[in-house]
C-alpha cells in the first residue's frame, strides 16, 4: 500500500474549456504513493507562475527542493475542505529550507484569491498560472497536488480532496526531503 492511500473523491473540474470528458490517451497516470517515478517521467515539464506582485516563479529553477503544487479554485468546495491541512502540512516544514508549497489559482483570479486565504489565516503561497498549464500537472479535477521530489520528477500526484495534516504524509514528504 502506497504513503498517499487515503484520498476522497470529491473534486471539481478545473475549468469551464474542459468540460468535455477525459481524454484517455492524453490523461496523466494517477498515482497515490510517493514511490520512485523515474520510469514513468524522468522530469515534469517546466511551469511558470505568478503571485499578485507579480513575481514569477519556474520549476526548472527550484530543483534541489521538495516541491508541493496545489491546483485550485475559490469556487471549489473540495478545494476549500482541503485548504487547513495544507496549511497544517505548510506549517509542520515551515522552517524546513528543502520544501516549498506553492497553491495556484486555476481561475487566474490571483488577487481574489490570496485576499480568501489571508482572511482564513492560512500562510500559503498563492499563484496564477504565467502561462499554459501542461497536463502532466492538471487533468479533469481540481483540487489536484503535484508532489515533485528534489530532482522535479513525479513524487506523488492526487486529484480530489485529501487530508494533507496526517502523519503518513508528513513522514511521506520528510522521506522525499532526505533522499
Amino acid at each position: 500500500m502506497g504513503l498517499f492511500f487515503s484520498i476522497a473523491l470529491l473534486a471539481c473540474q478545473s475549468g469551464p474549456e474542459q468540460t468535455k470528458g477525459p481524454d484517455k490517451k492524453n490523461a496523466p497516470a494517477t498515482t497515490n504513493s510517493m514511490t520512485d517515478k523515474k520510469k514513468e517521467a524522468d522530469q515534469m515539464p517546466d511551469l511558470r507562475l505568478e503571485d499578485a506582485s507579480g513575481k514569477v516563479v519556474q520549476i526548472s529553477n527550484l530543483k534541489g527542493k521538495v516541491i508541493f503544487i496545489n491546483f485550485w479554485a475559490t469556487r471549489c468546495a473540495p478545494c476549500r475542505e482541503e485548504m487547513p491541512t495544507i496549511n497544517k502540512l505548510r506549517a509542520h516544514f515551515k522552517d524546513n529550507k528543502d520544501i516549498i508549497f506553492l497553491m495556484v489559482d486555476v481561475d487566474g483570479k490571483v488577487e481574489a484569491s490570496s485576499k480568501y486565504v489571508k482572511n482564513k489565516g492560512y500562510d500559503l503561497p498563492v499563484y496564477k498560472a504565467a502561462g499554459a498549464i501542461a497536463p502532466q500537472y492538471l487533468g479533469q479535477a481540481i483540487p489536484t497536488t503535484i508532489i515533485l521530489d528534489k530532482q522535479g520528477v513525479l513524487a506523488a500526484r492526487i486529484e480530489g480532496a485529501m487530508d494533507y495534516g496526517t502523519t503518513e504524509v508528513v513522514e511521506a514528504i520528510n522521506k522525499l526531503i532526505n533522499k
